[in-house]
């Protein structure tokens, strides 16, 4: 027979509540005429309405006549309250009528006979509940709203009463119940690996919290078993990509294992598909089952939350600063359990690294931007990428990421000085930057003619194109380059030169530079006049600070600085001049005076001391404008970690560094 609903609704929630506490068949004695009480439930998860209809024996009643006389009506009172609700509904049941027995389990009940009510006797037709009423709405809400019965402490009563052959001789009243503390139970919280650890052990031992649970300890053989599966995914892909935790779950798990009964396990190798790779990253996850393989909790079908761990790995770290000119930087290596480690570095202008230029394979912890890259622009953020990876290219761990800025380098001119008249047709230019490549550019405004120099390394270039036109004015600029010779900044400004005229002697070498000698070879260009007898002869004079130091007259255009001469000084900056005669008249015009310096010392490890050392600074800083000021200063001190200090190594930090600052004591 059919049960009407609200009929319904009152077995259920019984069965909701009874059905969370005893083990299959247990007993509470007692008594009186109702010799038994049992459940037989799931042992730890929330019933549904499927386990209502379907699961037979969730609670029972049995009633055992124990007089001598005959039972002929009998019903039992059904009453359940809560702490938190009060009254929550109301009900009986029929279980022994003569008159009407389809409403019965028993037409009588003869002395020692028994009888057994469970709730799929209820719903599955005769006899039914009658009078079942819910006296608290609210907790129907409740139930309805949550989907299990809320948390808190529960009494279901059962109550006995009927009488013998007739209503005149009643059964004495017995009343049995029952207080039940209801939890439910959440999932399983993790405790280690820790989540996002990076030191985990290749065979790691997986561990989490048990669920809190109701507790069902009163009751006579309760046996409450919580049953755990555990799932591990590697977060990589056949390629080596990396994956979201989202991506990572979806896939076939590498290990799992099921009906654990214990809140830890050790990974077992030989039982997952692969073994734990250093390095790498993986992830896991607990479900929480009861004895019938439900989950424990209606919350994320009882499932932990998922954590990922990385195999044994400190990740590599990029040392800073950066170095430019070229762009380079290194890094400390990654440290794994064992195999090869290689990297891969990215670096463009965008986060996501499109069109960006990646170097793959790196075995060494430093990287030098190449030449033949596209070139980095000044000015311009960049990110930079560098990821550990093993010999197949998979990534190992998390990369390493900054960003930086490739400095705008300004050029500074020196020499020849804005406006100046070269002394020779070769011009040598020099300028101040910071960068390690140039391209000099020269060319004159009335025309479409200029030449480009190619890459030059340092801070000086001696003109070597086409012949320029004499007595014409030309124009140039520095730009600063990669190795290749393209340009990767902002040019210097633009300074003016000229040059001698036709019957102007040009004096070619040395100009503006170092010679490597005491006796050094002097040449110029040849005059030839237009009319005139006569040979030509050229008078040519050496000077320092103080005025002339040597003079010669020769018929040729080179001269050597004689050594039985006043000697030369190491050091030391000199200036020469050429002019050209026929017949003791001098012709045309004497050429520029261009200037030379000898080098700093005959032996090139020689340590000199303060002295010879201040008087090489004063020359040095001579040739920088921004800090003449100092130049009649005595030097008195030089710091140099390296220890002592050689002339020559004090011009190559002039030479490799820019100066900032000088102070004086």
């Amino acid at each position: 027979m059919k049960l009407p609903k609200m009929l319904f609704a009152v077995g259920l929630l019984l069965t909701m509540l009874v059905g969370m506490s005893l083990a299959p068949q247990a007993r509470v004695m007692m008594t009186g005429s109702i010799t038994g009480f049992g459940m037989d439930i799931l042992p730890a998860a929330n019933l549904s309405v499927d386990d209502w209809m379907n699961k037979d024996g969730m609670w029972m009643i049995t009633i055992t006549n124990g007089d001598t006389k005959t039972v002929k009506y009998a019903k039992i009172l059904i009453d359940l309250s809560s702490g938190a609700f009060g009254e929550i509904l109301t009900g009986e049941l029929t279980v022994i009528n003569e008159n009407d027995a389809y409403k019965s389990f028993k037409t009588e009940l003869l002395p020692g006979q028994s009888v057994t009510v469970t709730n799929t006797m209820i719903v599955s037709g005769a006899p039914q509940m009658t009078g079942g009423k819910w006296d608290n709405e609210s907790f129907k809400d409740e139930v309805v709203s949550l989907g299990v019965m809320p948390e808190g402490s529960y009494t279901m009563k059962f109550t006995l009463q009927g009488y013998y052959e007739t209503k005149d001789d009643p059964i004495e009243e017995d009343t049995l119940d029952h207080t039940i503390e209801i939890k439910n139970p959440t999932p399983p919280e993790l405790i280690t690996p820790n989540d996002n650890s990076d030191d985990t052990v290749s065979i790691p031992r997986f561990a989490w919290q048990k669920p809190l649970l109701s507790d069902f300890s009163s009751i006579k053989n309760r046996i409450v078993a919580v049953y755990y599966n555990v799932t591990l995914w590697k977060m990589f892909s056949e390629d080596g990509s990396v994956l979201v935790e989202e991506d990572a779950i979806s896939r076939i798990p590498i290990w799992e294992l099921e009906g654990l009964t214990m809140e830890s396990v050790d990974f077992d190798p030989g039982t997952a598909r692969e073994e734990l790779i250093s390095g790498r990253k993986y992830c896991w996850q607990v479900q929480g089952l009861d004895g019938e393989g439900k989950p424990i909790s209606s919350t994320n079908e009882g499932k932990s939350d998922v954590w990922n761990f990385t195999i044994q790995f400190t990740p590599q770290v990029i040392n800073e600063p950066l170095s430019f000119f070229p762009f380079g930087f290194t890094w400390t290596p990654a440290q794994t359990g064992g195999g090869l480690v290689m990297y891969r570095a990215r670096i463009a202008d965008n986060p996501d690294f499109a069109s960006g230029y990646i170097a793959d394979g790196l075995v060494m912890t430093s990287f030098t931007y190449p030449s033949d890259a596209p070139p980095l622009r000044l000015g311009v953020s960049y990110y930079l990428e560098l990821q550990a990876i093993d010999d197949s290219g998979i990534p190992i761990g998390e990369p390493a990421t900054t960003t930086f800025v490739i400095p705008i380098s300004e050029v500074t001119l020196r020499a020849p000085a804005d406006g100046a008249a070269s002394s020779t047709n070769t011009p040598r230019f020099s300028w101040q930057g910071s960068v390690n490549n140039y391209v000099v550019r020269v060319f004159r405004e009335d025309t479409d003619w200029s030449y480009i120099s190619g890459a030059i390394q340092g801070k000086n270039w001696s003109y070597d194109g086409e012949d320029l036109e004499a007595g014409a004015s030309y124009a140039w600029n520095v730009s600063p380059a990669n190795d290749a010779g393209e340009e990767i900044g902002e040019s210097s400004e633009t300074w003016y030169f000229s040059l001698a005229a036709e019957n102007q002697v040009s004096v070619m070498s040395p100009v503006d530079e170092e010679v490597n000698s005491l006796t050094p070879i002097f040449t110029w260009n040849e005059i030839t006049p237009s009319s005139g007898q006569g040979a030509i002869q050229y008078s040519i004079i050496i000077e320092d600070d103080n005025g002339t130091i040597h003079s010669a007259m020769v018929p040729s255009t080179s001269y050597q600085y004689p050594s039985d001469a006043t000697a030369l000084n190491y050091a030391t900056r000199y200036y020469w001049s050429v002019s050209a005669e026929r017949n003791g008249a001098e012709i045309g015009t004497r050429s520029e005076r261009a200037s030379f310096t000898t080098l700093l010392t005959g032996e090139e490890e020689v340590v000199s001391d303060m002295e010879d050392l201040s008087e090489i600074m004063s020359l040095i800083i001579s040739q920088f404008p921004d800090i003449e000021g100092f130049e009649d200063k005595i030097l008195i001190e030089i710091s140099d970690e390296t220890g002592p200090i050689t002339p020559s190594g004090l011009a190559e930090l002039f030479e490799t560094f820019q100066i900032i600052n000088v102070s004086e004591k």
